[in-house]
C-alpha cells in the first residue's frame, strides 16, 4: 500500500510499532482519525499475520456510512472481504481479520451484557472510533477484556475535542500522552474553501472542532464550568450534610449527590448517575449503591 500519511496518522503507526498500551487522539474535524485506524489496522495485519483485531464503534449506522466505506476503500483493492453476517474483514494474504462491532448497551442491562462478549483477539489489538460518542471509558474496559488472547495488549482511541475527554485521561493514566491536532493536519486533502467557510460556524464551536480547543457545551447551567473546579485533596465526612437532585425522565434521568463543605464555604458535587431508560424503583436503588447512609 502505497500512502501517504499525515503526521497524526504516522503517530498512530510509530506508537503501534514501540508498543505503547493506550494510543489515544483528540482530533479536529477532517484530521483523518478514521483513515488512521484504517492504516493501523493494514499495519497490525501485516506484523502480526494471522491474528484478529477489534474496531468498535457506537451505532451500526456510523459503522454503515463512515467505517465501512473507509474499509473498502483501502483494503478492498488489497483483495480484503467483508463477511456482513459475521460482520467480519478478512485478508486472503496475510489470514489476518477484523471483527467489527457497534458497542451500545441499554441502561438498564449489566454490563456483562454487551457486544463484545464471545470475542476473541488474537492481535491484542482493539481500536475504538468516535469515542466522544460514549459517556464513560466502559467500552474500552469491555474491550480491554477481550484482548487476553494476543500479545501486548494495545487500545487505539479516537474521538472529536470535547472537554474533559475521557480516552485521552485513560492514556495519561497509563503514561502516554494523548496526541492532539487539528483539522490543518489534514490540509493537505482538504481544500481551502473548506476552511474557510468554516470561519462562518459560531466562534466556540470553530475552535472546538477546527482548532481542537473545546469548551463545555453551550447551554448548561453553569457553562464556564471547567476542569479547575476540581477539588484537589477533598475528602468526604459523615457530618456532612448531602443533597441529592434528580431531574426525572423515563428516557434519560440524571442524579447529582452533594455535600456541603463547611471548610471551604461550597457545595461539592460527589457523584453523578446517568442511566438511560430505567424505572423509578431501579433509579432508586442505583441512588443508594452510592449515596450514604443507604438506609
Amino acid at each position: 500500500m502505497d500512502l501517504q500519511l499525515n503526521e497524526l496518522q504516522q503517530n498512530i503507526v510509530a506508537r503501534i510499532r514501540r508498543r505503547d498500551r493506550v494510543i489515544s487522539a483528540r482530533c479536529g474535524w477532517g484530521s483523518g482519525k478514521t483513515s488512521g485506524l484504517v492504516f493501523a489496522l493494514w499495519f497490525i495485519s501485516r506484523i502480526r499475520a494471522g491474528t484478529s483485531s477489534l474496531l468498535i464503534t457506537d451505532t451500526s449506522p456510523r459503522y454503515r456510512s463512515v467505517l465501512g466505506p473507509e474499509l473498502q476503500k483501502w483494503l478492498g483493492p488489497l483483495g480484503w472481504t467483508f463477511n456482513s453476517l459475521e460482520m467480519k474483514w478478512s485478508c486472503p494474504i496475510t489470514g489476518s481479520s477484523i471483527w467489527c462491532r457497534s458497542y451500545f448497551r441499554p441502561g438498564t442491562r449489566e454490563a456483562t451484557h454487551n457486544p463484545l462478549e464471545g470475542l476473541n483477539i488474537t492481535s491484542g489489538v482493539a481500536l475504538i472510533d468516535e469515542c466522544q460518542t460514549f459517556r464513560s471509558d466502559e467500552v474500552a474496559q469491555k474491550a480491554l477484556g477481550r484482548l487476553r488472547a494476543g500479545p501486548s495488549p494495545i487500545l487505539i482511541l479516537v474521538g472529536l475535542p470535547v472537554s474533559d475527554a475521557w480516552w485521552c485521561h485513560l492514556a495519561e493514566k497509563a503514561g502516554y500522552n494523548p496526541l492532539l491536532f487539528t483539522s490543518y493536519v489534514n490540509q493537505s486533502n482538504l481544500s481551502d474553501d473548506w476552511f474557510e467557510a468554516t470561519k462562518l460556524l459560531p466562534e466556540e464551536e470553530r475552535l472546538a472542532m477546527v482548532m481542537n480547543q473545546p469548551r463545555p457545551p453551550s447551554g448548561l447551567i453553569y457553562n464556564e464550568w471547567t476542569e479547575n473546579h476540581v477539588i484537589d485533596g477533598f475528602k468526604y465526612k459523615e457530618e456532612m450534610t448531602g443533597r441529592i437532585a434528580i431531574d426525572w425522565g423515563f428516557r434519560k434521568p440524571s442524579v447529582l449527590i452533594m455535600v456541603y463543605d463547611e471548610e471551604r464555604e461550597a457545595t461539592v458535587i460527589l457523584h453523578e448517575i446517568n442511566p438511560q431508560e430505567v424505572t423509578i424503583s431501579q433509579l432508586s436503588k442505583l441512588i443508594l449503591s452510592i449515596a450514604w447512609p443507604r438506609k
